[in-house]
């Protein structure tokens, strides 16, 4: 069998093992947001300017130029639903509190 010192070592041993991990994953998801955010910045200046354009160029053009701009649209309000998702999906745990 395992004393009490060897077990108390491995114990914390694995607790800073968690501990670590932890806190990567929390800076994976800071960075993650941090990325959705300056996304969501981006494409949201980018759908103002295409809605302030688009009134003269849907009625001035043909419809290759139309398609172009709708597929447009369509990629900048996809880009800022998946940034939110990804935003709004960041439950972590909080690390296991120490045992010793």
């Amino acid at each position: 069998m395992v004393d009490e010192g060897t077990r108390a070592v491995l114990i914390e041993k694995h607790l800073n093992v968690l501990r670590h991990r932890h806190k990567d994953n929390q800076d994976w998801w800071r960075a993650l947001d941090t990325k959705a955010q300056g996304n969501v910045v981006g494409c949201g200046i980018l759908l103002a300017g295409t809605f302030a354009t688009m009134s003269g160029i849907l009625t001035n053009s043909d419809s290759a130029l139309r398609l172009l701009l709708r597929l447009t649209l369509g990629s900048l309000l996809g880009s800022v639903a998946f940034s939110v998702s990804a935003v709004l999906m960041r439950k972590t745990k909080t690390p296991p509190p120490p045992l010793i």
